[in-house]
């Protein structure tokens, strides 16, 4: 899934994916770019395709380094249990 993602944010010109961490049940991506509404616009549907859900998105607007800088938590579900 990670590759599918880096190639779908490249191919849109939308951000990057820069890294990953593994570890206690949990998956965690990061990804940057100048519009997290965009990019998460992006890599919502390869996340509704993979075998991960449920799942939850951070959304963050503002600089990496501004800890004050807004942010909103999006659930991602598989949509035939809503």
């Amino acid at each position: 899934m990670e590759r599918r993602i880096e190639a779908a944010l490249e191919t849109r010109g939308v951000g990057e994916l820069d890294g990953d961490e593994f570890g206690g049940d949990e998956v965690v991506l990061y990804a940057y770019g100048p519009d997290a509404d965009v990019l998460f616009g992006v890599i919502e549907p390869l996340v509704r395709e993979s075998s991960l859900l449920p799942a939850s998105a951070i959304l963050r607007y503002g600089d990496v380094d501004d800890s004050s800088a807004r942010a909103r938590r999006v659930e991602i579900k598989n949509e035939s249990a809503t």
